[in-house]
């Protein structure tokens, strides 16, 4: 299984610490790889500085000595989902108005899209300097 096909996991990634520098584990995950191939089971990643360095079957991947190990049994990891059309805070509920495009908006709506798995947006209509201002932070 290629590494590159895994560099967008993020359901189960961001839990763990924004600047972590040991080794973490997730262990006994079911892996859907992006290949369109079937979800692998009883997987083991191991990220070594928040970098995917080693994926294979849970059985057999050994664990790094002092890693950080979270038994995940029935969670799955998948690469980041895309969504290439997204009105971004240009609502606020279901009501649209200018007054909703702000800072707090903006961040809300991608925390959300993130919370469900979607990594990358291309935000279409009427993008104003604070979009670019937070997208370039």
């Amino acid at each position: 299984m290629k590494i590159k096909h895994l560099l967008g996991c993020l359901l189960t990634l961001m839990t763990l610490p924004a600047c972590a520098t040991q080794n973490y584990v997730l262990d006994d995950v079911r892996l859907i790889d992006g290949t369109n191939n079937p979800a692998h089971e009883h997987m083991r990643i191991v990220l070594s500085e928040n970098i995917i360095s080693a994926v294979g079957p849970a059985s057999s991947l050994p664990l790094p000595q002092g890693a950080d190990v979270r038994n995940l049994h029935g969670q799955t990891v998948m690469p980041g989902i895309v969504s290439d059309h997204v009105h971004l805070a240009q609502f606020n509920g279901v009501q649209p108005s200018p007054a909703v495009y702000t800072r707090e908006n903006i961040i809300a709506q991608l925390t959300l899209y993130a919370k469900y798995g979607v990594t990358t947006v291309m935000s279409l209509g009427v993008n104003r300097p604070l979009f670019y201002d937070i997208r370039d932070e």
